[in-house]
């Protein structure tokens, strides 16, 4: 809607194409930026866990999860079809997951009354 206006204004309507595509790249990296900020502010009011695992993608079997919470965590992998096949309840930051054949899952992690999500390619 407010791409039409500026498109109908006699004022753009004699500004050369380079300009006119510049005018809307702008707009639209503003509504992107716009977005990024709101999800953030949507994940700090979720109570989201943040973490990080590595290696990603794994080979060896042994993940190592790092996060700045403190309490046991409650790990559980769900395959592509969102089928749970492994969990466990550690204070550990690595884990055992040679049972997971190759193939994408899903990692969510339960700590101090926090979730994280993440991906996890498994070679």
């Amino acid at each position: 809607m407010i791409f039409f206006v500026i498109l109908n204004r006699p004022k753009f309507a004699t500004m050369s194409k380079h300009y006119l595509t510049l005018a809307v790249l702008l707009f639209f990296i503003s509504i992107c930026s716009y977005g990024q900020t709101l999800q953030t502010e949507v994940n700090s009011q979720r109570n989201e866990l943040v973490f990080e695992i590595f290696p990603n993608p794994l080979r060896s079997g042994i993940l190592t999860i790092k996060s700045d919470a403190t309490g046991p965590k409650a790990i559980f992998v769900y395959d592509i079809m969102g089928n749970l096949v492994h969990q466990i309840i550690t204070q550990e930051t690595m884990i055992n997951l040679r049972v997971l054949k190759t193939g994408i899952y899903f990692l969510k992690i339960i700590q101090d009354e926090k979730t994280g999500l993440k991906r996890l390619v498994v070679h």
